[in-house]
């Protein structure tokens, strides 16, 4: 009995010393072990084999769960840094810079866990408070290997493997010569809206300005994963995780802010009143797209003798044709919504197609018959036709005006 009880003494104090040994520091190793081994010489057979039973069970769990159970542990090695790249002095003598982007930033991912995996990186940038009203948008573009990866793409990662995404972030405000978000306004109020837009971004820009400060950020980055974990024993699934949140991103210097100041003592001389020079092709387009067929259709209904089908109006054509083309969207949504133009067209659009209707059902009754028009019939129509084309008359006249003010 006493040569068993010192077998499993010497094992069970072997096995505790060597796990002790990751934990404990070696200023501690000597006396605690002899206070174990104390403690264990007391035992008698019973405990010493459940108590060693009890720590085999315990070892070959853990074991059992590190080495095989667990799930992939991706997480991001060092705390990455996001810094503005330089924007040259001599941009700033031809525009006025809306755009900042940041050096290209490298993020290591390394699985610690015993098993392959799956994420997907997330870059999210939150725009300063006090600069939220010039934000405009952000796109990051991240690579592996020199690849683009698209943004609901899922990196699959070996056991114990390394893989490097860089990160590229850039951030948009609105344009601060060309910037437009009038609401309606009454008709007679169009003509100073337009005329005064410019100085309304001059004072825009000179709040952008006063804000600036040397050592603030220009916004805050999360990173974040989703990725795969184990959320139940025998059960993998995917899971959000958070690495970095509200790292600094943009710091802002010294320079910049003076270069930036130095556009706003040159604001008149930096393409002036670039709102005003979208207005030629503004009008122009109220001719051709409103005008030619709002008169065709006035001509054919008042000449009824020979009745044919009229023309709808392609007003919400030429909305999406102003698309891409910077400012132009926006002053012509301004302009339409505030004379009313956009319910008065599709009431117009209506009462066309339901008078082309009746002209083909007219048609199909009476092959070969010139359709006659009835004057109970036409006159709405025409009053609609001609109330039209003084709206937009008269709004052709408000632009033209804008253009003599600005000569």
């Amino acid at each position: 009995m006493n040569r068993l009880r010192t077998s499993v003494t010497g094992l069970v104090c072997f096995v505790i010393g060597f796990l002790l040994g990751f934990v404990v520091n070696d200023s501690l190793h000597i006396p605690l072990m002899s206070h174990l081994i104390k403690i264990i010489s007391t035992l008698n057979a019973e405990w010493i084999t459940a108590f060693t039973g009890s720590l085999a069970f315990i070892v070959a769990t853990l074991t059992l769960w590190y080495s095989t159970l667990k799930s992939a542990d991706i997480k991001i090695c060092e705390k990455p840094e996001f810094t503005l790249e330089k924007i040259s002095k001599d941009s700033f003598n031809y525009y006025i810079p809306d755009t900042f982007r940041f050096a290209p930033t490298r993020l290591v991912f390394l699985n610690h866990g015993p098993r392959a995996g799956a994420f997907m990186p997330e870059i999210k940038f939150n725009c300063s408070e006090k600069l939220r009203p010039f934000f405009k948008r952000h796109s990051c573009y991240l690579k592996l290997d020199d690849k683009n990866l698209e943004k609901s793409m899922y990196l699959g990662i070996r056991e114990k493997e390394c893989l490097i995404i860089e990160v590229s972030l850039m951030v948009e405000f609105h344009d601060w010569k060309e910037y437009f978000d009038s609401g309606p306004v009454e008709p007679e109020r169009i003509r100073d809206v337009l005329c005064q837009t410019d100085q309304r971004n001059k004072q825009r820009f000179s709040n952008f300005c006063s804000i600036l400060e040397p050592k603030m950020f220009i916004g805050k980055i999360d990173i974040r994963t989703r990725q795969t974990t184990r959320s139940k024993i025998f059960w993998t699934g995917m899971e959000e995780k958070s690495h970095f949140m509200g790292l600094g991103g943009g710091l802002v210097d010294e320079e910049l802010i003076g270069n930036f100041q130095s556009c706003l003592i040159r604001w008149d001389d930096i393409k002036p009143n670039p709102i005003l020079e979208r207005i030629p092709d503004v009008e122009k387009d109220l001719e051709k797209e409103l005008l030619t067929p709002l008169y065709d259709n006035y001509r054919r209904l008042k000449d009824y003798e020979q009745l044919d089908s009229l023309r709808p109006v392609p007003l919400d054509s030429w909305m999406r044709s102003c698309e891409g083309h910077g400012v132009k969207k926006d002053v012509a949504n301004f302009l339409i919504r505030s004379m009313n133009l956009d319910s008065s067209f599709s009431k117009y659009n209506a009462e066309v197609n339901k008078f082309n209707k009746a002209m083909e059902l007219y048609r199909q009754i009476s092959p070969g018959k010139p359709a006659v028009g009835d004057d109970k019939r036409m006159d709405p129509l025409i009053d609609m036709s001609s109330d039209l084309i003084k709206k937009v008359e008269e709004l052709r006249g408000v632009l033209r005006s804008c253009l003599m003010s600005n000569v």
